[in-house]
């Protein structure tokens, strides 16, 4: 019987890119769905299974994938939600489907960014001004000692969208309306000095502290100003970022992936560590297109193959055109027409560049008509708005 990889979470893009990688190798991706969404019509599923939702009805959820699974189906769960129920249940499937054999402990630990914000500074890998509020009193005793703006953030993601997992505070206004608005959601928060510079990261895959495969990037624009996933991104040189993804990856033996994310302050070349992603993360395609194919990788170390040769990696740079369109046009928001019209200049040289790669795939033709139809909507609204 021909092996197969499950795939859960089909609305989430990243899943969508795990997919189409494993499927270019002629692998069947069965997708596992519980939440309608335009990739569940991709070509590249073999087929989609819709199931209870994992995150109101855990136990069905699990039972369901059990009957669903054939011997030696691999399990591959996408968000950080399904990440956790299969590591703490994987005895379920021991016998009959091959899941991630990562510790529910060190999954723990990579999605508590209190933890993990702890343990860098611990291995002397730089972090912001950082302090752990129980409460608003304590948030107001910390500006205090700080100064504007300062982000609060949740303490875990889960499978909460980026846009609402934090906040940029400028003033006290705005610190008591994030704060509140986050604490309804999870409590406690920690609270950070907002760093200034651009957002760098190094992707990795790791075998008990070896690192298998890495990749670093950099975020060319992201959905807002304020921060938010990659819309354009790069591949990024670093020697700083390996040497601190080597640390991290050797004391705390690390085995599976991981994105580690910073803040990079190019005038005084320091980069700050903001979290990790313990998980397939949004700049995953940019990984792929360049050489480094991270979810067949992962699929060949979960089957117990370690030994991955070294590939030389393609520096090239990708839009998420629809997503990038969009951010670029709140980007001309409040700027004067000299202004407007310098960036607009930019934005098209950006196009010129013949290592520039998109998100679209014209043979994935109902989810690229899709995203066609999101990048008219937006160039319409932009034109309204315009006139």
């Amino acid at each position: 019987m021909t092996q197969r990889v499950l795939l859960t979470d089909t609305d989430w893009r990243t899943s969508y890119y795990v997919c189409k990688s494993l499927a270019k190798r002629n692998i069947d991706v069965i997708g596992l769905s519980s939440a309608d969404s335009i990739y569940e019509r991709s070509i590249y599923y073999t087929d989609v299974l819709f199931l209870p939702s994992l995150e109101l009805y855990p136990r069905d959820w699990l039972d369901r994938v059990e009957q669903i699974a054939n011997e030696n189906d691999v399990l591959i769960p996408i968000s950080p939600q399904a990440i956790k129920l299969v590591a703490l249940n994987k005895a379920q499937f021991t016998k009959k489907i091959l899941t991630p054999p990562i510790s529910p402990n060190q999954i723990a630990f990579g999605l508590d960014k209190s933890k993990t914000l702890k343990y860098m500074a611990k291995i002397g890998i730089p972090i912001p001004l950082t302090c752990f509020p129980q409460s608003f009193h304590e948030v107001m005793d910390a500006i205090n000692q700080t100064e504007f703006p300062v982000v609060l953030k949740l303490n875990e993601e889960g499978n909460i969208p980026p846009q609402k997992r934090y906040g940029v505070a400028r003033n006290l206004d705005e610190l008591k309306e994030i704060y509140y608005m986050l604490s309804s959601i999870q409590s406690p928060l920690i609270m950070q000095q907002y760093v200034t510079g651009n957002g760098v990261g190094i992707s990795i895959l790791a075998d008990n502290g070896r690192i298998l495969a890495s990749y670093p990037h950099t975020r060319l624009r992201e959905a807002s100003i304020t921060g938010g996933p990659s819309t354009y991104a790069s591949y990024f040189e670093s020697s700083v970022l390996q040497d601190y993804a080597l640390r991290f990856a050797k004391e705390s033996k690390w085995s599976g992936l991981a994105m580690l994310e910073f803040k990079y302050d190019r005038q005084n070349d320091s980069f700050c560590f903001m979290e990790i992603n313990p998980r397939f993360w949004g700049t995953l395609e940019l990984a792929i297109k360049s050489g480094i194919d991270f979810p067949y990788l992962f699929l060949e170390w979960i089957r117990g193959n370690s030994d991955i040769r070294p590939v030389r990696q393609k520096r090239i740079r990708l839009k998420y055109l629809s997503m990038d369109i969009e951010a670029f046009s709140f980007s001309l928001h409040n700027m004067n027409n000299a202004e407007k019209f310098k960036s607009i200049l930019a934005y098209v040289r950006e196009y010129l560049d013949p290592n520039l790669h998109y998100n679209i795939d014209l043979k994935d033709w109902q989810v690229s008509l899709w995203e066609l139809v999101r990048i008219s909507q937006i160039l319409g609204s932009v034109m309204r708005h315009s006139i």
